[in-house]
């Protein structure tokens, strides 16, 4: 016998790419169907800028990285 995955294995990541693509389907959803989605619209726009949000830092958290290391491989070697 063998066992179906469970529906969590299935999943595709949630990425930024995703959350656009949803909000614009539930745009139209909401446009044909109503209001009644709105608070689930705006639960994935929350989702969104906050991914994109911890997108920014870690990019920011990259480039001071790099700063460092190249400021540090640019400082004269400390004598003896």
């Amino acid at each position: 016998m063998t066992t179906r995955p469970t529906r969590a294995r299935r999943q595709k990541p949630l990425t930024i790419e995703r959350l656009e693509s949803t909000l614009d389907k539930l745009a139209a959803i909401i446009d044909k169907h109503g209001d009644v989605y709105i608070p689930i619209y705006e639960r994935l726009e929350r989702e969104l800028d906050a991914m994109k949000a911890e997108r920014d830092t870690k990019n920011r958290i990259s480039e001071r990285i790099a700063r460092n290391r190249s400021a540090a491989n640019q400082a004269p070697a400390a004598r003896s």
